[in-house]
């Protein structure tokens, strides 16, 4: 049986029905490291966050399963 480690951190989302086959996810790019302390009442200067669009094609797996189920217990149901 496979393991679906990515499930663990994957973003989830629903699609409407009728909403095509394609969904764009935002990636935001890491902020850099703050090297100078604070000086309390100064505010310090902002970050602007950077961001990278992922596009992804949503496919459907799937599989059929059939089952055969034998029972050796015999029942009588007598009325």
């Amino acid at each position: 049986m496979p393991l679906f480690v990515h499930l663990k951190w994957a973003q989830v989302r629903d699609i409407p029905k009728g909403a095509g086959t394609s969904i764009k996810f935002r990636r935001y790019s890491l902020l850099t490291p703050a090297t100078t302390p604070l000086t309390e009442g100064i505010t310090p200067a902002g970050s602007q966050l950077a961001y990278t669009d992922v596009p992804a094609t949503i496919e459907q797996y799937g599989k059929k399963i059939i089952a055969v189920l034998k029972s050796s217990l015999n029942f009588d149901f007598a009325l």
